[in-house]
């Protein structure tokens, strides 16, 4: 299987994998959080077909002062 990175234009293929992490979220919920992440750097892989993904995960890479 392939891993792919998800764009924007990917996450309604993403919204019914994680709604099985997120059971207590509604779809729009997890679209608008989502998209807001991903604006603010937050990147998303997955495995799946054209329409729907079997296996999400979430990543976010942090360049901090103290740390280098």
């Amino acid at each position: 299987m392939e891993f792919n990175i998800a764009t924007v234009q990917d996450v309604d293929k993403l919204i019914p994998a994680l709604m099985e992490l997120r059971p207590h979220r509604s779809a729009g919920e997890l679209r608008t959080m989502l998209i807001g992440q991903m604006n603010e750097g937050f990147h998303v892989v997955f495995v799946g077909s054209e329409n729907m993904a079997f296996a999400v995960a979430g990543l976010r890479t942090l360049d901090m002062l103290f740390s280098g």
